[in-house]
């Protein structure tokens, strides 16, 4: 296997949606999913199905990463769920701050930290230098717009929305994965993402245009080990099926790559998504998937 890394700048503000509805609150993502990279490169290289384009688009041979924002060259990951902080700092004890951060499944006396009312970190990224942790919270935009009505040369009439975009100039990094069997076709990827591109919604308009290149970065996380456990983090969304073929939140230990162990539900912090995604070609929404959130950690026991 060999994994390509990308540097994404911003050259305007991007919107990158959570939902593809065009209706109620628009609510945009702090960092861009793979599928907009997979879609730059399909743009330029599948002019038709063959065995070249299976392999790189459907074989699964070929995954492309979230761009997540970085920090001195160093990608960042989702805050883990497992990170908690006091609601109240003062109550901490052993001096603790508003800047102290607990693990969920190595706390082992909850009873000293009920005066404090501990809370889960949920939002931002996390970028991982040494023994040293440093918070990433992307900024973002808000601006409201109105459709246009071309035969009255204005604003239409209560046709007001909003768009949520990250910030022009904000820096990102993303891989991409290719196992033996695609490796051959790594110059060909690397050719079609690179350079001046479009990506998110209104691309066509003020939004959207960033620079892709090629660029070696560091992709650290910190660890977390215990006796007879092993801790999974979730890079990126994570969609099961059980054995039926049904979409599943509560997937095996044999799923999570760890044989001959149970995930302990008590210790594991784990949220949940949504989505059905708009299918351009039919003019149609897809099924709706479901499944584990980026930063979502569970713990395997008794393997």
């Amino acid at each position: 296997m060999e994994i390509l890394k990308f540097k994404v700048t911003l050259l305007s503000d991007v919107i990158i949606s959570e939902s593809p509805a065009t209706q109620g609150r628009h609510r945009g993502l702090d960092f861009i999913p793979g599928n907009n990279f997979l879609g730059i490169a399909a743009s330029r290289i599948y002019k038709e199905e063959n065995p070249h384009t299976y392999l790189l688009f459907h074989s699964g041979h070929v995954r492309f990463g979230d761009a997540n924002p970085g920090y001195k060259n160093i990608r960042g990951h989702r805050t883990p769920a497992c990170f908690f902080k006091a609601k109240y700092p003062s109550n901490l004890p052993e001096g603790g701050d508003d800047q102290t951060r607990y693990v969920h499944h190595r706390i082992g006396n909850f009873t000293k930290l009920l005066d404090a009312q501990l809370k889960q970190c949920r939002g931002g990224f996390m970028a991982f230098e040494g023994k040293g942790v440093h918070e990433i919270a992307p900024s973002r935009n808000y601006a409201v717009k109105s459709a246009y009505d071309s035969s009255k040369r204005r604003a239409k009439d209560e046709k007001l929305f909003g768009y949520e975009s990250l910030v022009k100039g904000t820096v990102f990094y993303f891989s991409v994965e290719l196992d033996d069997e695609a490796v051959e076709y790594k110059g060909e990827l690397s050719d079609a993402l690179t350079g001046i591109r479009h990506i998110g919604r209104s691309r066509s308009a003020q939004f959207g245009l960033v620079r892709i290149e090629p660029f070696s970065y560091e992709d650290t996380c910190g660890s977390a080990t215990g006796e007879g456990q092993v801790v999974v983090y979730a890079d990126g969304r994570l969609c099961f099926f059980d054995k039926e073929g049904q979409p599943t939140l509560c997937p095996t230990a044999e799923q999570l790559g760890v044989k001959g162990g149970q995930i302990d539900w008590s210790k594991s912090q784990i949220r949940t998504f949504q989505y059905a995604p708009w299918n351009f070609r039919r003019q149609a929404f897809d099924n709706e998937r479901c499944g584990i959130e980026k930063g979502s950690v569970l713990v395997v026991s008794g393997n």
